[in-house]
């Protein structure tokens, strides 16, 4: 019992000695208004931040994949010519063509052939009429692409007819091909 009673008293005599601490509440410190309000504060800025660069990480994977989808959508199945490998021919025409011509026949010599996405069957012709209408001068493009297998110089051979279909005139052209494209797409 002793030893019972000896905790007791000490239990009485710990919370004599705390009971004014308990009785009294503290007191904060005068600036801790301030440093709350500025926590907060600095806790919005965070907040609107980390909102910003969510929405910014947001429309950048919107327009990744858009533009991705894009380019599965509309891309070719095959192989794209690259600068070397497609050839869109020019002709120079003086004053005298302006009014007179009226359509160009293109001759392939062997291992040429023309190329069209929208026409395999042009690859198995050898020549080919097309209208043509000069309408100022200098350089006017034909609409046609050709592409050879092999390497090397190529040389096609351009007639021009009026529109009573008289040749007025014929050009060869001289084509180097750098490369050899095999099968090309278009």
């Amino acid at each position: 019992m002793n030893h019972d009673q000896s905790q007791q008293d000490l239990a009485i005599a710990v919370r004599s000695a705390l009971s004014p601490l308990a009785s009294s509440a503290a007191e904060p410190s005068p600036f801790m208004k301030t440093r709350l309000l500025a926590h907060f504060r600095s806790a919005q800025r965070v907040r609107v931040s980390i909102l910003r660069w969510k929405l910014t990480s947001a429309v950048s994977m919107f327009g990744f994949v858009a533009l991705s989808l894009t380019w599965l959508l509309h891309s070719p199945n095959g192989p794209q010519f690259v600068a070397d490998n497609a050839y869109v021919i020019h002709l120079d025409f003086k004053a005298e063509d302006v009014s007179s011509v009226a359509s160009a026949e293109v001759l392939l010599p062997e291992n040429v052939h023309f190329v069209s996405g929208k026409n395999p069957g042009l690859k198995s012709q050898k020549t080919m009429r097309l209208p043509l209408r000069v309408v100022e001068l200098g350089r006017a493009r034909l609409p046609f692409v050709v592409s050879s297998t092999e390497i090397g110089l190529q040389t096609l051979r351009v007639r021009l007819y009026d529109v009573n279909d008289k040749l007025l005139k014929e050009k060869d052209l001289e084509i180097r091909f750098a490369k050899n494209q095999g099968e090309v797409a278009l």
